[in-house]
């Protein structure tokens, strides 16, 4: 638990059990701690299930759709930009060696996948696991946009000249989604569902 809670990456240099190691993760701990939120009237909530249900409407709104109309006028002004060898590549089948430096570049114990393991897991048992096919993608949506609209990151993707084949497996991956919220520490909502 010390171990991904201080996310320090030189807990393996022998830092494991100093008072300062400890220190930094008991502070790293009170910092993130949420203490309460203001709801959409712009009252603050400190009651714990509050908070919860305020992130747990905040996520589902967040991967919901408006369902955005009128795309092609938006699209329009888009020119294509993917060359034919930049589609090959893309087009490629996996390569093991690939796949192997991905893992070996993940921070050790840094955030645990949707399984709970931590990159470490892959790291030490990687001849194991990639025998058995599978993969694993992390990615922290709610980083990277304000709202995502899969049907318009799907057209752009296309209207930039992606191969169709290309987007359908990259759609495939970002639409399944599983989600889980942890409130300071305690787990308060988990749930699989397929996006559209």
């Amino acid at each position: 638990m010390w171990h991904q809670r201080s996310q320090i990456q030189w807990l393996q240099s022998g830092d494991q059990n100093t008072k300062f190691f400890h220190g930094v993760s008991t502070q790293r701990k009170r910092r993130n701690f949420i203490k309460g939120l203001r709801d959409e009237n712009g009252t603050s909530q400190e009651n714990e299930e509050l908070v919860s249900r305020l992130l747990i409407k905040y996520y589902a709104n967040l991967f919901t759709t408006s369902n955005p109309r009128n795309l092609e006028q938006i699209l329009d002004g888009v020119q294509p930009v993917v060359t034919e060898e930049m589609i090959v590549t893309l087009a490629r089948p996996f390569i093991v060696e690939e796949v192997e430096c991905a893992i070996r570049d993940m921070a050790p114990l840094k955030a645990p996948g949707p399984n709970g393991m931590p990159p470490l897991f892959y790291q030490t048992y990687w001849t194991d696991v990639g025998k058995q096919g599978y993969m694993a993608l992390k990615l922290d949506m709610s980083k990277a946009y304000d709202k995502i609209e899969w049907v318009f990151l799907e057209q752009i993707l296309l209207k930039l000249d992606f191969h169709e084949d290309w987007v359908a497996l990259l759609m495939e991956y970002i639409t399944t989604v599983s989600h889980s919220i942890l409130v300071n520490g305690q787990p308060k909502s988990k749930s699989k569902s397929k996006s559209s």
